[in-house]
């Protein structure tokens, strides 16, 4: 009560009416003082007048009373701020993973380090509405990723992690939860939450880890533990790809699951094993500790902005026992007018609507997280850009933000620029907002990440362009070079055609050479069976004379002579069947295969 003040102390004005009361009631007790002097004081009962002065009393009073609750109310009192708007929520979360040697067995499949960073997926998913932030840790703490809404830029980092990266041989747990619970520190997060994805806690680290687990708890963080491994463990596997021995034996790494269980209770949290489903992800994330419960209900120390909590309309509710004493006739009908507006269905109406204010109503829906049904309602700038920020409307939040009045402000005026796609503009609200408070570290990330994303996207347009010109380039050279075949291949087509045309004509030239041949060759035939012809009758003609001129003797020999021979061959064929055997049916067998061999030929 300490900053009690009025918002609107100009309706003081109002009290100048308390000036006239007496003139007022002067004027109405001189009134009825007229009817004293002429008529008697039992006749003057039964007057309409007043009497005297003490009836008029009440009346005064009563509006007197009322009115100044109403200037009061008016004025707006006011002794409590407002939060100021964000245009983040959920809670935000810092992961620490572990990459060290101990994340290499692979006592569950395909190993350690790939289970987490799959289990890392759903984790971001569950855990989108709010900040994340990604901590790699070994021998020391290594923050990829600061704490940022975006978790893409986390989910894209993962492919990138490998373990034993680091070099590191024992992870240092302990400086790890310290520099989670610094980041949640520099972002002013009054609240936040912890989530630890590791396989191993040396027994030697325990006192400092739980002494820094508690230490958190008490500032508001919860720490939660999923554990990576099992009980039976596996062997250690070095950078080098050789397994960690000792004594001749490799060393194997179990879950050092009583450890993690201690640290997790310190921290307020929970602690589960990885599973293969979803039930370890909700089990840290969906559900709240004991400790995370007792900080809701505690309040706490959040950034606050100029606007005051007007509970002006409280105080209205105080005039409605003395107006009650006003009531008159007609009272009942208005009743019935106030039943019957307030149950239509037509009209979106509350009891609260008679104290709290559509902009107050919708204030508390963003600050409670949940989107604003009516942003247009807030005639405050820095209300009105978070309100159409939640909705959607970045066009609309980039207009009511346009004159920052401070550093927070300038940062949600940022946001909305950069999620309108104007991410210059943005970058340079970015910059004003370090100039004023070079410690904002959500600012210093927005406005490095866009830079980043301006430069990869300058990158990808060059890359783009470059490859359209090879490509244009490459499909020139691709048309030249189909042309030049086309050339080679019309060119060789002539050469063909070219050639066979001489070919035909060399080989039309062979034919009627080769004709001529046959036709001499033919000629030569005829001449010589001519010549053959008259030499046999030259020759038939002179064995006739020789014939004509031997004597009978020497004809008869040689008549006896071819009967002799004639007689010799029948002999010999005789002795040549003798030999040969008896077999009637082997020239049925031939006919009959000759015959086929003849119709299979025709067919």
């Amino acid at each position: 009560m300490t900053e009690f003040h009025f918002l609107r102390p100009e309706w003081f004005w109002g009290f100048a009416v308390f000036l006239l009361l007496p003139f007022l009631a002067k004027k109405t007790r001189s009134g009825g003082g007229l009817w004293q002097a002429i008529c008697d004081k039992f006749l003057l009962r039964s007057q309409l007048v007043s009497g005297s002065g003490v009836r008029l009393f009440w009346p005064l009073f009563l509006i007197s009373v009322c009115w100044i609750i109403a200037l009061l109310a008016l004025a707006g009192p006011a002794w409590e701020k407002l939060p100021q708007p964000a245009v983040k929520k959920g809670t935000d979360t810092v992961y620490l993973l572990d990459i060290s040697v101990f994340m290499t067995p692979t006592d569950i499949k395909p190993s350690r380090m790939n289970r987490a960073l799959f289990k890392m997926h759903d984790f971001l998913q569950e855990t989108k509405d709010g900040q994340n932030a990604l901590i790699l840790y070994d021998n020391a703490p290594f923050v990829a990723v600061p704490l940022t809404t975006d978790q893409k830029v986390i989910d894209q980092m993962l492919p990138t992690v490998q373990a034993g990266m680091m070099g590191g041989r024992m992870p240092n747990v302990n400086a790890a939860l310290q520099k989670a619970g610094a980041l949640l520190k520099q972002a002013g997060a009054a609240e936040g939450r912890i989530i630890m994805l590791a396989g191993y806690l040396s027994d030697d680290e325990m006192p400092q880890t739980l002494a820094t687990a508690e230490q958190l708890r008490k500032e508001g963080y919860t720490l939660s533990v999923l554990g990576i491994g099992s009980k039976h463990g596996a062997p250690l596997q070095m950078a080098d790809g050789d397994f960690l021995m000792h004594r001749g034996k490799p060393v194997l790494s179990a879950l050092s699951e009583q450890n993690m269980k201690k640290i997790a209770a310190a921290g307020a949290g929970v602690y589960r094993t990885i599973t293969l489903n979803e039930s370890d992800v909700r089990a840290l994330v969906g559900e709240k500790s004991q400790a995370a419960a007792v900080f809701d209900a505690e309040p706490q120390d959040e950034m606050q902005a100029d606007t005051w909590k007007d509970f002006g309309a409280v105080l209205c509710i105080l005039i409605l026992p003395f107006a009650a004493f006003g009531y008159r006739r007609g009272w009942l009908g208005g009743l019935i007018v106030f039943v019957v507006f307030s149950s239509s269905p037509a009209f979106a109406w509350s009891v609260s609507d008679l104290w709290i204010r559509p902009d107050r109503k919708e204030a508390e829906r963003i600050t409670a997280g949940e989107k604003p049904s009516n942003p247009s309602i807030f005639k405050d700038n820095a209300w009105l850009g978070a309100a159409a920020y939640k909705a959607g409307d970045y066009q609309t939040a980039v207009t009511a933000l346009a004159d920052p009045t401070d550093a927070e402000m300038r940062y949600n005026q940022g946001n909305a620029l950069a999620q309108a796609g104007q991410y210059r503009q943005a970058i340079e609200a970015y910059k004003k907002v370090l100039e004023e408070n070079p410690n904002h570290v959500d600012a210093a990330f927005n406005k490095k990440y866009l830079e980043d994303q301006l430069k990869n996207n300058q990158q990808q347009q060059n890359q783009d362009q470059q490859q359209q010109q090879n490509q244009d380039q490459q499909q020139q050279n691709q048309d030249q070079q189909q042309q030049q075949n086309q050339d080679q291949q019309q060119q060789q087509n002539q050469d063909q055609q070219q050639q066979q045309n001489q070919d035909q004509q060399q080989q039309q030239n062979q034919d009627q050479q080769q004709q001529q041949n046959q036709d001499q060759q033919q000629q030569q035939n005829q001449d010589q069976q001519q010549q053959q012809n008259q030499d046999q009758s030259v020759s038939a003609a002179q064995q006739q004379q020789e014939q004509s001129q031997r004597p009978p003797s020497e004809e008869k020999s040689l008549s006896e002579q071819q009967t002799d021979q004639q007689d010799r061959e029948k002999q010999e064929q005789r002795q040549w069947l003798s030999v040969i055997k008896d077999d009637p049916s082997g020239l049925l067998r031939e006919r009959i295969r000759r015959h086929n061999l003849i119709k299979g030929g025709r067919r």
